[in-house]
């Protein structure tokens, strides 16, 4: 036999035991076992208590929002003004007001809502902390303050002149909402 048809002869051996042999594939999930029951058990409840969930604590209030007026030496109205998280407002006129004294209110769900919405809306976090920015105030002119607590964020602006128009429509807006609460004398 010359080295080639050797050759041939083997590549053809090879050939026919690869091609004829079965391929055994294993099973992508292999079976589930089985188990013989040796006695049913039964378990017997003697109370059936239903499951209590945990009560949920609610958040602590939190300081959401104040505006304090300075007076002048005219008739600038000179108050106070604070609400929490959960609605309480305190209101505390000093003078040229038309509450004089300590107050409060509770503002419902809706009204605390429009206020985040306000916040918000104004971009609140983006003013400077003072205006004018800088420093140059008039002390013949009434000072506001202007405090925000929202996700997380705090701010206290006082403004004495020169704020921009959108802070200004957010005190605006902060003052009419101090018109419409429901107020009660508190001494």
């Amino acid at each position: 036999m010359t080295q080639s048809t050797f050759k041939i002869t083997i590549l053809l051996f090879v050939n026919i035991l690869f091609f004829s042999c079965n391929k055994k594939t294993k099973p992508i999930v292999s079976p589930s076992p089985s188990y013989d029951v040796v006695e049913e058990v039964k378990i017997e409840r003697s109370e059936e208590k239903p499951i209590q969930p945990i009560p949920e604590t609610p958040p602590k209030p939190y300081l959401l929002i104040s505006l304090q007026k300075l007076g002048c030496h005219g008739k600038c109205p000179d108050f106070e003004f604070s609400m929490v998280s959960n609605g309480e407002a305190t209101f505390h006129g000093k003078k040229h007001t038309k509450r004089l004294g300590q107050y409060a209110a509770q503002a419902n769900a809706g009204i605390l809502l429009n206020i985040k919405s306000k916040i918000e809306e104004a971009n609140f976090f983006q003013f400077e902390k003072m205006y004018p920015a800088n420093g140059n105030f008039i002390k013949e002119l009434p000072d506001t303050y202007i405090l925000v607590n929202y996700n997380k964020q705090q701010l206290i602006i006082r403004n004495n002149h020169d704020a921009p128009k959108s802070l200004l429509d957010f005190q605006k807006f902060v003052e009419e909402l101090i018109e419409q609460l429901q107020w009660e004398k508190i001494n």
